[in-house]
């Protein structure tokens, strides 16, 4: 009979924690890349990504943005 105890619990809590974070990473990863990719067809968040820090704030940025972030820049456009 094993009787692993509390160590073993957190052990395999810590092993699971670490592979969570490294999937949601590899998330944040991808979603960063793809917004570059989109960015070489859509000047308009070329234009965002290459502009001055202290324009983030602006309702046009922060619009821009929000669609990339959100995941809905898909749905504002028509299909082909």
């Amino acid at each position: 009979m094993h009787s692993g105890g509390a160590g073993e619990s957190l052990q395999i809590a810590n092993m699971a924690s670490g592979r969570a974070k490294q999937f949601l990473q590899s998330l944040t990863n991808d979603r960063a890349r793809q917004i570059l990719v989109d960015a070489v067809e859509d000047p308009e968040l070329m234009k965002v990504l290459l502009g001055r820090p202290s324009n983030l704030n602006s309702p046009r940025v922060e619009r821009i943005m929000s669609r990339y972030l959100t995941g809905t820049v898909g749905a504002s456009l028509p299909d082909e």
